[in-house]
């Protein structure tokens, strides 16, 4: 029996547990490390308050740029984080998405059943892996059926 291979309605979810878990960890670590590099910044910022100047209007002028960088440091780390986990999800897709069509088949020559052709749309290494065991899935079942003109 031929198995068939259905496409979720998300395209770029293939299989969302690995590619949650590499998206949110790629997007948390890009987000550590500009939260970082923003709190260096501020801390360097603060020292120029610390003794208070003796000028209001500087001081005031300090104290409300740093106020604007933060609100900024906070939106362009959420934007990051967002993008960097959209990102992840699309790049882990391209790599672990066609391993689970490749699985499939193979689990249904285990099975001993005469799977459809693997049909990929890649002509990379993953695409001529398709090719091959398209052509071994052809060979087994090929050889196993008696040929014509051959007795059982």
């Amino acid at each position: 029996m031929a198995s068939k291979n259905t496409r979720r309605p998300l395209g770029f979810v293939s299989h969302p547990r690995v590619q949650i878990k590499y998206g949110l960890l790629n997007a948390l670590t890009i987000s550590l490390l500009m939260t970082f590099v923003y709190l260096i910044s501020f801390i360097n910022l603060r020292t120029l308050l610390d003794p208070a100047p003796r000028d209001e209007l500087l001081y005031y002028s300090i104290k409300s740029s740093i106020t604007l960088m933060t609100w900024t440091a906070v939106l362009m780390t959420a934007a990051a984080f967002f993008l960097t986990f959209i990102s992840t999800l699309i790049l882990v897709h391209r790599f672990i998405g066609p391993a689970i069509p490749i699985r499939r088949f193979i689990d249904s020559l285990i099975q001993g059943e005469r799977p459809q052709p693997l049909k990929l749309r890649r002509y990379d290494e993953l695409g001529l892996v398709a090719e091959k065991l398209n052509e071994l899935a052809e060979k087994l079942h090929g050889s196993s059926e008696p040929k014509e003109g051959q007795k059982d």
